[in-house]
């Protein structure tokens, strides 16, 4: 990947129409209802340096620093919290703010419920 290269996120409808753009400077989106989660990625890869949320008003926060390189958020179903990547992490994040929680070691993270996580990594088998 090229050193300067962008990330943007888009919504495409459907059912026609034209794309509209989201957010700039923003990989991995997810969303809960009215909030975008994404990761503000480095420039020399997609992993990223920072987990931001954009508020409904257009505010960002950031939710949680990298230590090695976020990736992959997925917002949990009672919207309530963010798991996510970090390196070879699996890492919790309260919507709400607090500091993040290390849960596993993997490579890929999806909520199964609000109390379960499915995790992946080839060192685990």
């Amino acid at each position: 990947m090229a050193d300067g290269t962008t990330w943007d996120t888009w919504s495409f409808p459907l059912s026609g129409g034209r794309p509209e753009l989201l957010q700039r400077d923003a990989a991995f989106p997810t969303q809960d209802g009215s909030r975008l989660v994404f990761v503000k990625p480095f420039t020399y890869t997609l992993a990223g340096e920072r987990l931001l949320m954009r508020e409904p008003d257009g505010d960002v926060v950031t939710l949680a620093q990298a230590t090695t390189g976020i990736k992959q958020p997925t917002v949990s179903p009672d919207g309530t919290r963010v798991a996510y990547v970090d390196g070879r992490s699996i890492q919790i994040v309260d919507i709400e703010g607090g500091d993040p929680e290390e849960v596993a070691t993997g490579t890929h993270v999806q909520w199964w419920d609000d109390t379960t996580l499915l995790v992946s990594d080839s060192a685990l088998s």
